[in-house]
């Protein structure tokens, strides 16, 4: 039997019967040399975003497409391709995002084959482009496809967790120049140069391998140099003299819902209000609107503090009077938010505060419209409850210090620190800081890690420090640069003391032109699915897998 050569060789080293189709083989590789492309892709996908502290595989992104992209791959069929494609997406989804499967099983499997789904397309166009494109050409315009795709994900489908750019966050002397492009830049760089390697693979793969790893440390090296060099110079002309410190007190009860709200009554209860300006709790204590209960109350006034708080609040529906939808909200309550709310009507909120925009499926989100509900009632039994209403924007709010001094602050509701343009769009309106208020409880370190890891994203894209709590995960404050400033992963129940130093800096490029990179890759996608010839030209001497023309 025929010895089957080792996969890095197969990547490494192509043969020259791949490159120049003089094997015969029409479909490419074999079935098993592509499933090992598949796996190995899948495998550096998943590993490199950031799931355990301590352990930065984020390396892994700058050649987990590598095997999707080489020659011998997108010399297979378009049908096959494709399902490679979307097996790499699910497959590695469920490596970066397992811990979904252990809240909700069926919810889990379902995120993970939607998020599948969402990984998959810019691949499947990538090997449309080589039909009506040269192999080079097609490997220049996968970054604008890949970040324009991700981008319409992003704002335009339920469930959406890390941009590929994501794996990144942990690296603050890389991602510094997220201020200029959002994570959506990140994106496009690691799949560009995914791209440029790709194509010195198949350039310089006659070369020996020492030749080979020469050229690719020269890649490596004219990638990583403008954003480090960017990222020292940014670093030491922002001004980051604070213009004021507000004292915190970030509180996990390490518990939700009714046990939540009896954990965190106890800390409240223990803090010396001589030290703290703020007491800051997080999501899922509250399962209705508390303000007419009578204990809450009188423990409001008997704190005397203000307190940045989410709850679920009620407004009543005026085309459907008997009709009242729920929706998450965030406030900062002490004695004279109290007294104002509890003058207004029963079932609405007039005191201004923050309201959910992005809503979790399954657990706040039900996708099952409303037509086919009152049709089948039944369907609300086993169908979580809907929030509306959620594209309703959200300004940032109001706080007084001890200095007397008036600030904006702005909340994120758990879910919602994945998306860039809401961080973006708080600072726009006036927001000086950003507080992520989640509950990881049900998910464990993974998510948890995950999650604060893409805080400090949101942070170096405005400029403005984030503070982030939980009702079990990571806690702390994170500064303008991306760095920690405390931070407690502990998941124990307890407060935690943090120094928020609010800095006055102007907004950044991205805050001022929010989104404005994958707009222009979308641009640039349209214009090319327009252009890119249907055949490629016998003038054109570069080599192309699918219609088997001539190498160089």
């Amino acid at each position: 039997m025929k010895k089957k050569p080792p996969l890095m060789a197969c990547i490494v080293s192509v043969s020259t019967s791949c490159f120049g189709g003089s094997s015969g083989d029409s479909s490419g590789i074999n079935s098993w040399r592509w499933l090992g492309y598949l796996l190995l892709a899948a495998l550096l996908y998943g590993l490199s975003f950031p799931s355990w502290e301590g352990v930065e595989l984020f390396p892994l992104a700058w050649i987990c497409l590598l095997p999707l992209l080489s020659p011998p791959m997108v010399a297979l069929p378009f049908w096959r391709y494709s399902g490679i494609a979307l097996l790499f997406g699910v497959l590695g989804s469920l490596i970066a995002g397992h811990w979904t499967l252990g809240h909700s099983l069926g919810f889990g499997i379902l995120a993970i084959i939607w998020h599948g789904l969402i990984v998959a397309p810019p691949l499947w166009f990538f090997h449309w482009l080589l039909k009506r494109c040269s192999y080079a050409m097609a490997l220049l315009l996968l970054p604008f496809v890949w970040t324009a795709w991700e981008w319409i994900a992003a704002n335009n489908q339920p469930f959406f967790w890390g941009a590929l750019g994501a794996t990144q966050a942990n690296q603050t002397w890389l991602v510094q120049f997220v201020d200029l492009t959002g994570v959506w830049g990140l994106s496009f760089w690691l799949v560009a140069l995914n791209a440029a390697l790709a194509y010195a693979l198949y350039r310089y793969a006659a070369l020996e391998k020492r030749l080979l790893w020469q050229r690719f440390s020269l890649i490596l090296t004219l990638f990583l140099l403008p954003p480090i060099l960017y990222g020292q110079w940014r670093i030491h002309t922002l001004p980051w003299q604070p213009t004021d410190m507000v004292q915190l007190s970030l509180l996990q009860p390490n518990a939700s819902e009714k046990a939540g709200q009896t954990a965190l009554a106890t800390l409240m209860d223990n803090l010396d209000k001589t030290k703290v300006d703020m007491a800051v709790w997080p999501e899922s204590i509250f399962e209705s609107m508390p303000f007419h209960d009578k204990t809450f109350n009188e423990n409001i006034q008997r704190w005397n503090i203000p307190v940045m708080m989410v709850f679920i609040a009620t407004q009543s529906n005026m085309h459907r009077p008997d009709f009242v939808d729920a929706y998450g909200a965030a406030i900062i309550m002490d004695n004279t938010v109290l007294g104002r709310i509890l003058k207004g009507p029963v079932l609405s909120l007039l005191e201004p505060h923050y309201r959910k925009q992005r809503l979790v499926p399954h657990s706040e989100l039900q996708l099952v419209p409303d037509s086919i509900l009152w049709r089948w009632s039944a369907l609300r039994e086993v169908l979580p409850s809907r929030m509306l209403h959620t594209t309703k924007s959200s300004r940032p709010l109001r706080f007084i210090s001890r200095t007397g001094q008036e600030h904006r602050l702005s909340p994120l509701i758990c879910y919602e620190a994945v998306f860039p343009h809401l961080a973006a769009q708080a600072v726009r309106d006036g927001a000086e800081a950003l507080f992520v208020l989640a509950n990881d409880i049900h998910f464990g370190g993974t998510e948890a890690w995950q999650a604060a890891s893409f805080a400090r994203l949101r942070a170096i894209e405005t400029r403005r420090p984030v503070v982030r709590t939980s009702t079990s995960g990571v806690v702390g404050v994170i500064d303008a640069f991306g760095e920690w400033q405390m931070m407690d992963n502990h998941r124990v129940f307890g407060g935690f003391s943090a120094s928020l130093g609010l800095i006055a800096t102007p907004p950044t490029v991205y805050v001022q032109w929010i989104d404005l990179l994958p707009k222009v890759c979308c641009a640039v996608v349209l214009l090319a699915g327009v252009t890119c010839r249907r055949k490629v030209s016998a003038a054109n001497k570069s080599f192309n897998f699918i219609n088997g023309t001539s190498v160089d």
